[in-house]
């Protein structure tokens, strides 16, 4: 039998709790509002890898500005286009954090979403995701 698994924000000293992998491609019309929403979510310790599949719009000059404001956010551009599925594994193979969430440029989010996620898994720590 596991022992229950901790509190949520029990976790390693300088880990985040998750790892959110924000996946773009020439979408800087909707980011900064994507980026917004992920920034007021209820559970704050997380850290953001923006992965840019080689963006040819404006995106890398919004996510400098960004991830010069928040220490959170690690901006990834791809060399070249990987497609959507290359572009979010590259991002989830960089995640620290014990859970990662996947998330997608022009989505709405409740702001409570990655707070219900992880108490979701906390509450059954077998679940597959």
């Amino acid at each position: 039998m596991k022992p229950p698994a901790a509190p949520i924000g029990e976790h390693s000293e300088g880990t985040p709790l998750i790892s959110v992998v924000l996946a773009t491609f020439n979408r800087v019309n909707v980011l900064e509002e994507t980026l917004r929403m992920v920034f007021t979510q209820t559970l704050g310790d997380f850290e953001l890898i923006v992965c840019d599949d080689a963006s040819t719009d404006g995106t890398p000059a919004v996510m400098t500005e960004w991830a010069a404001r928040d220490p959170r956010i690690r901006y990834v551009r791809q060399p070249r286009n990987l497609g959507l599925p290359g572009n979010v594994i590259s991002g989830i193979a960089l995640a620290k954090a014990e859970y990662v969430a996947v998330l997608y440029d022009g989505d709405v989010y409740d702001p409570r979403l990655l707070e219900r996620w992880a108490a979701a898994l906390r509450a059954c720590p077998e679940a597959a995701f």
